[in-house]
C-alpha cells in the first residue's frame, strides 16, 4: 500500500474505504500508512507558510504542523470513544481511530492542494496579516471538510447498529465542535506557524490571549 497514494484514494473511493474499515481490512497497515502520508503532507504545507518569515521558521512550522494535528487527535480521541462506546457503538478502537486518522489525511490533501495558491502569495506579498487571514480561512475550509468526511464515515459503518444511532450522532456532532476548539487553542498554544516580521524567530511564544481575539484584531486591523 502505497503511503502517499492512500489519501487520494481515500476520497475518490471513500465509499469502498468506509466499508474496508467496517470489515476491518488491513486496519494496521492503513493506520501507519496514514501517519506517513500525514506527516509528509503537513510538514510540506508547513515549510511553505513558516517559509513567509524565512528559512529557520520553515523548519519550525514544517516540524509543529504534523505535531499540531496528531496532538489535536491524540487529545480528543478518547472522548470520542468512550461515548460513543457508551451508548451503544460496537466499532473497534481500530476502526475509530482509523476513520479519524483518514478525516486528517483528507485535510492535509486539501492543504497541499491549496499549496501552490499559498505559496503564491507568500513570495508576492509582504503583508502578514493579509498571509495570516487568508491562512486561517485555508485552514477552516480544509478542516470542515475534513470532519465532514468524518461524520460520514460514522454514520456509513454503523448503519449495521441502528441501537442508539441517533444519540451517537448527536454526540458526534458535539465531538466536531469540541474538536475544533481544542485544534484552535493548540494552535494558539504551538504559535508561532507563520512567524511575525516584527519579532525575532521563536519556537513557541509566550502564553496568553486568545485565537478567536487575536483573529478579530487582525480582520479589523486588515480593513483599515
Amino acid at each position: 500500500m502505497n503511503p502517499f497514494s492512500l489519501p487520494f484514494t481515500i476520497i475518490q473511493n471513500r465509499e469502498a474505504f468506509f466499508k474496508a474499515v467496517e470489515g476491518k481490512v488491513d486496519l494496521g497497515s492503513k493506520i501507519s500508512s496514514l501517519l506517513m502520508a500525514i506527516s509528509v503532507f503537513f510538514a510540506v504545507y508547513g515549510f511553505i507558510i513558516g517559509a513567509f518569515n524565512g528559512v529557520l521558521q520553515a523548519i519550525s512550522a514544517g516540524i509543529k504542523l504534523p505535531i499540531f494535528y496528531l496532538l489535536t487527535l491524540i487529545v480528543c480521541f478518547p472522548t470520542l470513544y468512550v461515548f460513543g462506546t457508551l451508548f451503544g457503538s460496537n466499532k473497534s478502537f481500530g476502526q475509530y481511530f482509523v476513520l479519524l486518522l483518514s478525516a486528517i489525511a483528507v485535510i492535509s490533501v486539501i492543504l497541499l492542494g491549496f499549496a501552490p495558491v499559498t505559496f503564491f502569495f507568500m513570495i508576492t506579498t509582504d503583508h502578514y496579516l493579509f498571509f495570516k487571514i487568508l491562512n486561517v480561512t485555508i485552514f477552516s475550509i480544509a478542516g470542515v471538510l475534513g470532519l465532514t468526511f468524518f461524520y460520514q464515515g460514522m454514520r456509513f459503518i454503523s448503519q449495521d447498529n441502528p441501537e442508539g444511532i441517533g444519540i451517537r450522532a448527536h454526540i458526534l456532532k458535539l465531538w466536531i465542535i469540541l474538536y475544533g476548539f481544542v485544534g484552535s487553542q493548540l494552535g494558539w498554544t504551538l504559535r508561532p506557524f507563520f512567524g511575525a516580521p516584527d519579532q525575532p524567530f521563536q519556537i513557541f511564544r509566550k502564553m496568553g490571549g486568545n485565537f478567536y481575539i487575536d483573529v478579530l484584531d487582525s480582520i479589523k486591523e486588515l480593513l483599515r
